[in-house]
């Protein structure tokens, strides 16, 4: 497998300004993430995924464009038994996820590659992995309009990988019985589904994701496990603001632990 570098130089943010960056203290300050002021930030997706997992003593993670960084750190702050490797094709943000890991003394637990994704095989990782979690792009082309910061319009639109390649990339580095968990919007649920069978990946665990008590679901969090079996369960549903526009207790927790 190709490094990637000559693909990935190509997106780098270009501005001083776009690239000045600013810190984020998570998980009672026990970790600083690092992100553009400008350019592309992570949002509370990636919170709410990462708090999804819950990884056993030494298994291994693939997180799927990684960006910044944000999932492989918070589940390596909260793990620190399992082994974490992050993808990124955007060069700039691969070297800012490498910057991230040694800022927050985790080289020993996460291992950040600029590559695509879609040329990715289990051994370029060491070997099959235990889980995939991903926050993919999921604007479709010809349906969103493109910013000019070229670092968000990679990481939130189908640009290099529609739903259809995530799912064959996690299936070929997943082990037998091995789990995805991903973030998609609700109104794509049907889609990702369908993906998600015809891979022979088994829709397990379902929870929808609220803006508020009295909003519709505009997000979907699901666990999928490889040759696994029918049947899913549906989980509580995930509230993110109170009515005052405060986040909500489960929340709030996220970002203190």
């Amino acid at each position: 497998m190709e490094s990637g570098e000559e693909k990935c130089s190509a997106f780098e943010i270009n501005s001083e300004k776009e690239n000045r960056l600013v810190s984020e203290a998570l998980l009672n300050n026990t970790l600083l993430v690092k992100q553009s002021e400008k350019g592309y930030r992570f949002s509370i997706d990636a919170l709410l995924l990462a708090h999804q997992i819950n990884p056993k003593p030494n298994q291994r993670v693939l997180d799927l464009g990684t960006g910044c960084g944000i999932i492989a750190l918070i589940l390596a702050r909260r793990f620190p038994n399992i082994k974490i490797y992050g993808i990124e094709i955007q060069e700039s943000m691969a070297k800012l996820a490498r910057f991230n890991v040694f800022e927050n003394q985790l080289e020993k637990q996460i291992k950040i590659i600029c590559a695509d994704m879609k040329r990715l095989c289990s051994k370029d990782i060491d070997g099959p992995v235990d889980i995939v979690v991903v926050n993919p792009p999921f604007g479709k082309i010809g349906h969103s309009r493109f910013g000019h910061n070229m670092a968000k319009t990679v990481a939130k639109h189908e640009i290099f990988a529609t739903i259809s390649d995530v799912i064959e990339i996690s299936v070929r580095v997943l082990k037998v019985s091995g789990t995805l968990f991903i973030i998609y919007p609700a109104q794509r649920l049907t889609e990702l589904f369908y993906c998600l069978r015809i891979s022979k990946l088994e829709p397990k665990w379902l929870r929808t994701v609220h803006p508020h008590y009295h909003a519709d679901a505009n997000r979907v969090i699901v666990m999928a496990v490889k040759h696994g079996r029918g049947g899913v369960t549906i989980g509580f549903p995930l509230y993110v603001h109170e009515t005052d526009g405060s986040y909500t207790p489960e929340i709030e927790k996220m970002f203190k632990i």
